[in-house]
């Protein structure tokens, strides 16, 4: 069972799954020999399945955004759905901005100000 969101952490889907995204990429350049399941790589067809079903929460988010989506318990959803794609997200950012380094501060920036994926 997952426990619902605290007062102040954002109920915007594209922040809850890039703030996962940035926590697992965090852990795993930390600790390289660590490899969780939630950060195994989609492959085409359920990317396109699993970004499809992100665009719909974009759109109209729902309460069970996060037991749905982000755990991939909904029907046609593979496990870890949402914390796979923000893991993936970050790191091709990252990939493409070889040279950014992250000031303490903007580790906690929303993540629209940095991830522009609204629309693709």
């Amino acid at each position: 069972m997952l426990l619902p969101l605290e007062a102040g952490w954002s109920r915007d889907p594209l922040e809850a799954m890039i703030a996962e995204g940035k926590a697992d990429t965090f852990a795993v350049r930390l600790f390289p020999r660590l490899r969780p399941p939630h950060t195994d790589p989609l492959d085409a067809a359920e990317k396109l399945r699993v970004w499809e079903a992100f665009q719909k929460q974009l759109a109209a988010p729902t309460d069970t955004f996060r037991e749905d989506f982000m755990s991939g318990i909904a029907e046609g959803m593979p496990r870890w759905a949402g914390y796979r794609l923000g893991f993936e997200m970050v790191n091709t950012y990252l990939e493409a901005h070889p040279d950014l380094r992250v000031p303490a501060g903007r580790c906690c920036r929303r993540a629209s100000s940095s991830m522009p994926t609204r629309g693709r």
